[in-house]
């Protein structure tokens, strides 16, 4: 939808417009790849993409503009309750509309935004319980105050020094993608309907607040997972220039000119076909094209899957070393009400069929000066007899930040057992 939005508007003979679309939408569908997490787009950018083409929809026409603006305020609380980070993006996109409303003296439309903001807001006040409230914006604050780039992140590498290949990279696309806009947007050697330009100009921007995530987390996935955007723009930029030229060929338009809508429609269907091959050879490596073929296969047998997706029991999707260590931390602790880990073992809860002791199922939200005494004061309360407190699996967890609820659990607890790698502490009586 966003592809087409920017195409239609864009100055070109109609048949040049259809192959700019087609290749132009086929680079788009290339970049996410659906059978892991490790590519351009994520899940969560599905509001994120949403909400972009509503905003280039609302700022480049005209019709229905009450209710568009509107739907644009009201996704203000409808994006924090989707994620949070996307949520954060998302309003700081709705700021900047306002305060381009605002320059552009558009009263009534920065009415309408500021009044979607409210009637969003309005209705999670009073749908939400008021303790269920008061532990969001506690959620909201733990969020903010710990999306810096040191605290659960890596820092960002600077440019061109040792191992910066992939934060170089993506620094220089940034900048060269951004060179390419300027010249977009202000060279006279070619004219652009302003629409193609708000379209394309909105896409670089939410890309540069996406790469929020990139500065805050700094690893593999969070710097490919927040470069979607802006190498959509890139790609897309490259491909609007190329045609710009091709449209300009004397050769090109007596060709087009002069060639039946049959032959047309041939080289058209021949071109589409071509982009399909290419993007299924070129994003997909034989364990992803096999797993494309089984995809298709599970089409044949969907209500038996589902049925086993519903039905299922735990262990069907356990290792037998995860299966061991559940059946004997469930015999140990069969007098415990709870469970608590300070491993990254955060489905051991659910595999046990117990609550958390804590809030802190997630152990790496445990954060000095921040939730550490909230945590230390639930533990002291619950008080499990054993207690998770190392694991093999090991992620992101950094005991640096949490050193009170360490030196808490070392006061209380002692070494029990190290079982096939789990290390299980219990309460000193």
């Amino acid at each position: 939808m966003i592809s087409k939005n920017i195409i239609s508007t864009f100055n070109l003979e109609e048949f040049s417009k259809k192959i700019l679309f087609i290749q132009f939408t086929f680079i788009a569908i290339s970049l996410p790849n659906y059978y892991n997490f490790y590519n351009f787009f994520s899940p969560r950018h599905a509001l994120y993409l949403s909400f972009i083409f509503l905003l280039i929809v609302t700022l480049c026409n005209y019709k229905h503009e009450n209710l568009k603006f509107f739907s644009v305020g009201f996704f203000s609380s409808l994006s924090i309750l989707w994620w949070y980070d996307i949520g954060v993006y998302i309003n700081l996109l709705i700021l900047l509309t306002a305060i381009y409303l605002l320059i552009h003296k558009e009263k009534k439309n920065l009415f309408l935004l500021i009044f979607g903001i409210v009637i969003s807001w309005m209705i999670i006040f009073v749908l939400l319980p008021l303790s269920e409230l008061k532990e969001f914006f506690v959620a909201l604050k733990f969020i903010f105050s710990t999306s810096n780039e040191y605290l659960l992140g890596l820092e960002f590498l600077k440019p061109f020094s040792q191992n910066s290949g992939r934060f170089t990279k993506a620094l220089v696309l940034l900048y060269i993608t951004g060179l390419m806009l300027v010249n977009l947007n202000f060279s006279k050697n070619f004219y652009i309907n302003y629409k193609t330009k708000i379209s394309i100009n909105v896409i670089f921007i939410s890309s540069l607040i996406v790469f929020k995530s990139a500065l805050m987390r700094s690893d593999s996935w969070h710097i490919k997972y927040s470069s979607g955007l802006y190498t959509l723009v890139f790609l897309g930029v490259l491909l609007l220039f190329f045609f710009i030229k091709l449209d300009s060929n004397k050769r090109f338009k007596n060709f087009i000119t002069n060639s039946k809508p049959k032959n047309l429609t041939i080289i058209t269907l021949l071109f589409f076909i071509t982009c399909s091959i290419t993007v299924l050879s070129g994003t997909t490596n034989k364990y992803d094209k096999k797993i494309a073929v089984d995809k298709i296969k599970n089409i044949f047998s969907f209500k038996q899957n589902i049925n086993t997706l519903i039905k299922a029991e735990d262990n069907l999707y356990l290792n037998e070393n995860t299966k061991k260590i559940i059946a004997y931390y469930k015999k140990l602790s069969k007098n415990d009400s709870c469970f608590q880990t300070i491993t990254e073992e955060v489905s051991f809860a659910y595999l046990l069929k117990k609550p958390s002791c804590t809030q802190f199922y997630i152990p790496v939200q445990i954060i000095s000066g921040v939730t550490e005494s909230k945590f230390i004061e639930q533990l002291s309360k619950n008080s499990p007899e054993f207690l998770l407190y190392d694991s093999p699996n090991k992620v992101q967890l950094n005991r640096l930040n949490m050193p009170n609820a360490l030196n808490y659990i070392n006061e209380k607890y002692s070494f029990f057992e190290n079982y096939n790698g789990y290390i299980i502490y219990k309460i000193k009586t």
